[in-house]
Formats: C-alpha cells, structure tokens, sequence
C-alpha cells in the first residue's frame, strides 16, 4: 500500500513526487488534480487493489461511474516519473470537516474488471469444464467472458459482454495439465481457484500459474487492458535493495500486523472423479501447522 502522503505532514518526503490525472469513462483526461488532502492505494497480486483519495470539495467537479484515476510517481533520486497506479472509481462522497467540504473518491485497479463478470455457461459446456494447461484455461476463460460477445445463449447479446479496450495475451501452454469446472462461477473467483490448482499441481518441481491484467496508455492517455500468465512469483527481487525506514524518508505513517486470522495450514485439492472415486491431493506446511499445537487448519480446494 502507498503511505498517505499529505503536503504538511512531518513525514512527506518532498523528493518522492506524485502527479495525479482524472479522466472520464472513455478514457478522456480532464484534470490533475493538484489539491489533495490523503490518498492511499493497494497494489495487490491476483486479486483486487482499492485506492482512495480525498480532496477539497469544488462546485462543478465532474463524477461519475468507472471514471478513471492514474497515480504517477517520481521514485526518490529519480528525475522520471511512471504511472504506479490506474483505478476506476466507484464510490464518491462529501462531507463537512472543520468546516470545510471534503470530497472522498474510492474505487479499484482494473482487476475489478474480471470480479464483475461471471462464467455464463452451462455444465455441459465446454467453454466451463475443460482439461488444458492451467494458463491456457486462465485465458480461454478471460475471452469467454469478457473479450467475446458470448454466453450461454450465443452471439450478438445486449448489452454485448465484448469489454472495449481489453484484450488476452497469446497462450503459452505454461503450467501443469489440470481439469478444472467452473460452470456459473465468479470469473476472478475461478482465476484464483485456478492458480491455487496449478500450485498443488507443480508441486515442489513444477511452475505455478499466476495471472494480472497489464494496463498501458496510448498516446492520447487513453487506457488499454491486455490479460497475461506467467509462471513464477511476480514482480522483481527487491530482497536487500530496499529500505523502507523513518530515517530515510521512504515510510511517514506505518503500522505493522500479524494476522493469522485466515490462516489454512492443510489442503486437501479434488481432482477429477466423484465421492469414493475422486482423485485427492493432499498438501501441508509443518513449519506452518506447527507453530502451534492448535494450528491445524484445513480447507477443501475444489
């Protein structure tokens, strides 16, 4: 998560500099929006990152939904500034503090996208039971849903399910070979259930699935969607290149949790098969399980 940075408090770091642009739901830029109170943001891995950002609250501000927001950063020591950020909003609010009127802006980053589409097809079909490489069902699944003006019923459908501007990356054949149904499912939902698939799949020599959605802008800063797999852990090694420290600037407000709330600790992953003839797998951590003599804690991996 980005720290709250706010122009006047003790912990901003004038060197780690953010523009922030507000455009319409066609991708058309508006404003920056140079008056910010606080805002915060979650880059999140496989799943859904929301941000929030308040502001001075200004007679004629443009809203509406899926307007788009971009946080662009200029790292400490950099003279370059990158996009870090791009969210559609969702939720807007005002309310009086201190006498002032303030406006908050919540909303999510494009994975957002695919936690509103479901898999619109029967059991029988074969575009929601299907044996492939687990990327390569990742993606069929994605142009199913939302790249392909289809569901259960045919083509030609209103409102057409063909996202504009979205579009899946070529398959790979990456991963394991895994038979997974998902009739009716949440597509992000099934994603996620997939990846977890491919991981019991591997195993301690195989590769893992993981999928995102890359967001680029073209030369007008309007935005395009392009879906990918990948195998291995995403992002880059940063392991004793980056200090996060009040002494260094790179961290103003910052709290620290230990949260084993949701913790599974055993997986037992059903394969193909029904009751007494279902393939099943079963998947531990001792280091996990042991920690405490209480911490066996299991869920079923469909």
């Amino acid at each position: 998560m980005a720290s709250l940075i706010k122009a006047n408090s003790p912990g901003y770091n004038k060197d780690l500099d953010y523009n922030i642009y507000w455009a319409n739901d066609r991708g058309e830029r508006i404003m920056e929006i140079e008056k910010v109170l606080g805002f915060n943001y979650v880059k999140a891995v496989q799943s859904v990152g929301p941000f929030e950002i308040m502001i001075p609250y200004e007679k004629g501000f443009e809203t509406g939904r899926d307007y788009q927001i971009q946080f662009w950063r200029k790292p400490y020591g950099s003279s370059v500034s990158r996009m870090d950020y791009f969210g559609f909003a969702r939720t807007f609010g005002r309310k009086s503090s201190g006498g002032n009127a303030v406006m908050t802006i919540r909303g999510f980053d494009p994975m957002y996208l695919l936690d509103g589409r479901i898999i619109a097809y029967p059991t029988q079909s074969t575009a929601a039971a299907v044996t492939d490489n687990a990327g390569d069902i990742m993606k069929g699944a994605v142009r199913d849903n939302i790249s392909n003006d289809e569901d259960y019923g045919g083509s030609g459908l209103t409102p057409s399910r063909d996202m504009v501007d979205f579009s899946v990356a070529a398959d790979l054949g990456d991963g394991s070979s895994i038979t997974r149904a998902f009739s009716w499912d949440n597509l992000l939902g099934m994603l996620q259930d997939t990846h977890e698939a491919s991981v019991v799949a591997a195993g301690d020599s195989g590769t893992p699935v993981y999928f995102g959605i890359q967001t680029s802008l073209g030369l007008d800063n309007k935005p395009s969607f392009l879906f990918y797999t990948s195998t291995g852990q995403p992002g880059a090694d940063r392991t004793g290149k980056t200090v996060l420290s009040f002494e260094n600037g790179s961290v103003a407000d910052a709290e620290y949790v230990q949260d084993y709330s949701q913790e599974v600790t055993v997986v037992y992953a059903g394969g193909q098969g029904t009751e007494d003839n279902r393939t099943i797998s079963k998947q531990s951590s001792s280091t996990r399980y042991n920690a405490s003599r209480y911490n066996v804690r299991e869920a079923f991996a469909w």
